[in-house]
């Protein structure tokens, strides 16, 4: 899109034809707003492919269509947008990023320093995080055995989709591919999660018993997750199974990627980690002061967040013919905008794809205050925007915060390597490799 940009420097809309869809190219904010909020209900389906359906994604919120999209979401939001369930998630966030630090201590001992890959680390964090705020699952507590089984399967999941993702014989063939196997095969791990989260939720309604569908009135039930959120709106098991599968996939590696790459970026410039080691302890900040407290480190995230969004394209199809920007388009059309396009190119005249996070949005940059809202958008905006875009932030605010705090790093690579396959990737090439010492 960079490239057509700077071919087609006017548009609003660039129209691309390939072999098997037509698609909309959406060149602006303005053309981004249009679609995902001000005519929403003309593109209120999010594009999928195939394979989304057979790994059962699409049926708990992030592909979801239509009413079934409506009702799940409305029953979590409860969970991510109540100021009790928000401090309950920043809670567990703390407690498992101190966990993580205490064994990186460990493992360093009486040595000057270990070695370490940041994003395998990390991404065992943001899982066991996305476990205690979906099913209230903290390693060491009662439910240790299957919060560790759940765990372990989820890993394999992800990995195993991921690798779906690359193979392009599974649009063909699926059943050539042994990953798709893995998955989906009898079984397989698919199965295998299946039966493991439905065991979990009966055991909760046993334990719980029958939760009031008031209580959810004032944020979320005693317990706290959004498994007690979703067992008190009266949700059977398989709908509360779906929900749950998809905000884990969502959640975990594309927090770990953002706060992965934060380290890698932040950790070269020494003025700017000085400054983050001003801050308050990141973890004795308050969710609702995280912002305001911690600014250098909320620069850092939302600037990872900029050039190296989650995922690089998102789309939308339309349920009826539709003007944009002074184009019609018909029923059924996709429109596609892209986060990773929309931070180098639009997000303001004197900023470009160098990462940045002081002169972006601290000393006086335009980031914060003068930039179209539009223009940074990787979670997505409207009706289908992100459901856990606050706890998210706040996840990679508070973790790159201490973590800065209280280590040094010096990593194998200068520069970051990644690709994206189903979210931005880190994983290839030892790309966070490093050595970490205890300041």
């Amino acid at each position: 899109m960079l490239a057509m940009r700077k071919e087609y420097p006017d548009e609003d809309i660039l129209k691309i034809d390939l072999i098997f869809e037509t698609f909309y190219f959406l060149m602006t904010p303005d053309a981004a707003r249009e679609v995902l909020l001000e005519k929403s209900t003309d593109f209120p389906l999010r594009y999928s492919i195939d394979l989304f359906e057979t790994l059962e994604l699409d049926r708990g919120i992030v592909y979801a269509q239509g009413d079934r999209h409506r009702t799940n979401k409305r029953a979590c939001v409860p969970a991510f947008e109540s100021a009790s369930s928000m401090s309950t998630f920043v809670e567990a966030i703390r407690d498992e990023v101190d966990d993580m630090c205490d064994r990186w201590v460990a493992k360093i001992g009486n040595k000057a320093s270990a070695q370490l890959d940041v994003y395998d680390e990390v991404r065992q964090l943001t899982l066991a995080v996305v476990l205690r705020v979906t099913f209230g699952l903290r390693s060491g507590g009662s439910g240790d055995k299957l919060s560790n089984e759940i765990s372990t399967t989820i890993a394999q999941y992800l990995e195993a989709i991921v690798a779906c993702a690359n193979e392009p014989i599974v649009s063909i063939a699926p059943q050539l591919s042994s990953n798709y196997r893995r998955v989906v095969g009898s079984g397989g791990l698919l199965e295998k999660l299946r039966r493991l989260v439905l065991e979990l939720i009966a055991e909760r309604r046993r334990v719980d018993g029958v939760v009031p569908t008031s209580t959810v009135e004032g944020g979320a039930p005693p317990s706290g997750d959004l498994l007690g959120v979703l067992l008190a709106t009266g949700a059977s098991d398989e709908d509360i199974l779906l929900i749950l599968f998809d905000l884990i996939i969502a959640g975990s590696d594309t927090t770990a990627s953002t706060i992965s790459a934060s380290l890698l970026l932040a950790s070269k410039d020494e003025r700017l980690v000085s400054r983050v080691r001003e801050e308050p302890d990141a973890l004795s900040v308050a969710h609702e002061d995280v912002r305001a407290r911690l600014p250098v480190s909320t620069a850092i995230a939302r600037e990872t967040l900029r050039l190296y969004p989650p995922v690089p394209f998102v789309g939308r199809r339309s349920v009826r013919p539709s003007d944009v920007c002074g184009y019609s388009l018909d029923e059924g059309v996709v429109c596609c905008w892209s986060p990773f396009y929309f931070g180098r190119q639009f997000f303001s005249s004197s900023v470009d794809d160098a990462w940045d996070p002081a002169r972006v949005w601290l000393d006086g940059g335009a980031g914060g205050t003068t930039v179209d809202p539009f223009a940074w958008l990787p979670f997505g905006a409207g009706v289908r925007g992100c459901l856990g875009t606050r706890l998210g932030l706040t996840e990679s605010v508070l973790a790159v915060g201490c973590m800065l705090q209280r280590f040094d790093f010096t990593f194998e690579r200068d520069e970051l390597t990644y690709k994206y396959d189903l979210t931005l990737n880190l994983s290839e090439n030892r790309a966070t490799a490093c050595e970490v010492r205890k300041i």
